[in-house]
This record gives C-alpha cells, sequence and structure tokens, in this order.
C-alpha cells in the first residue's frame, strides 16, 4: 500500500512536470498581444475605464479616473504581469463511488 502511494505520488509530480512545461512553452510562443484602454459610461453617466488584454478583462484595472488608468495601460505595456501567478501544488483524483 506505501509504494502504491509513491507511485502515484511521482505520477503526479511528473504529470505536474508536464504541465509546466507546456505551459512555459505556450509562453515562449506567444508574440504579441492586444492591450486596449476602454471607456464606459454606465446609463447613469458615471465613466469608468478599464484595460483588455486580448479581448479578456485585465483584473483590478476599473477605475474611475483616466489618469490612473493609462497609467496601468503603459505599466502594462512595458511588461507589469496582467495576470497573477498560480501554480498547483497538488492534484489527486480517487474514486468516490467505494463499494465494499
Amino acid at each position: 500500500m506505501e509504494i502504491e502511494w509513491e507511485e502515484i505520488k511521482r505520477d503526479i509530480e511528473q504529470e505536474n512536470q508536464i504541465e509546466e512545461e507546456q505551459i512555459n512553452k505556450q509562453i515562449k510562443q506567444t508574440i504579441m498581444a492586444k492591450y486596449e484602454l476602454i471607456e464606459k459610461t454606465e446609463v447613469n453617466g458615471q465613466v469608468w475605464y478599464h484595460i483588455k488584454k486580448d479581448g479578456d478583462h485585465v483584473n483590478e484595472s476599473y477605475t474611475t479616473k483616466l489618469q490612473e488608468a493609462e497609467k496601468m495601460f503603459e505599466e502594462l505595456v512595458r511588461g507589469k504581469p496582467s495576470e497573477p501567478i498560480i501554480k498547483i501544488l497538488k492534484t489527486i483524483e480517487i474514486n468516490e463511488n467505494k463499494t465494499n
């Protein structure tokens, strides 16, 4: 039983390594990104600014101040990360439909 868990652990580590290598390869293949600074006027007249990267909203980019939005936009264009870094630390799949 202990050997079986070690094999499962090793398999999971190998899968995670393969997945990380694939992600790194995709990152290297990404050559260009399209950034857009967008103005949105609500029906009540309130104006919001936010940024999109390749058509997707950039986290924490909403602001009511154009100068803040322009500053964020310039930082992104210069290479500031636009997405959080997420790492999968552990994964396990189990059969929850056990029959004894």
